[in-house]
């Protein structure tokens, strides 16, 4: 009967404490969003790889407007989450930093919209700012 108690409590914490990490308890949420807005007729993907310090979302592979998009909660102890990002389609390729809690402390969202002229980035999904030309 304890091993079930046991069992059951260490359950409850697992799933409590996945709960609170969701929720930001001391903490804002952010969102950041790679959209591939690249007109092109060759149909070659636009590759997409972001990464923290601690997670590595792995590659992903867009076609004309699709997307790659994450939630995240800002460090509550530290000012220092940073999300890199890296961008190729076909011989072009491009780095930046998709997220910056420094940089990027009162604004909720970043969509950064990659065409082929370059990255540009937006915080409301309708005015953009050329960042990055391509390599």
């Amino acid at each position: 009967m304890r091993t079930v108690g046991a069992a059951v409590l260490v359950v409850l914490l697992v799933f409590s404490s996945s709960l609170l990490l969701e929720a930001c308890l001391f903490s804002k949420r952010h969102h950041m969003m790679v959209v591939d807005r690249i007109n092109a007729d060759d149909n070659v993907p636009l590759k997409v790889h972001c990464f923290s310090g601690n997670n590595d979302f792995g590659y992903h592979f867009l076609v004309q407007y699709g997307v790659f998009d994450r939630s995240f909660c800002e460090n509550a102890l530290w000012d220092n989450t940073k999300i890199f990002c890296h961008v190729w389609w076909g011989n072009k390729n491009q780095g930046f930093i998709g997220y910056d809690q420094e940089r990027d402390l009162d604004i909720r969202s970043n969509f950064w919209l990659v065409f082929n002229d370059g990255i540009y980035l937006s915080h409301d999904n309708m005015t953009m700012i050329k960042k990055y030309d391509w390599a």
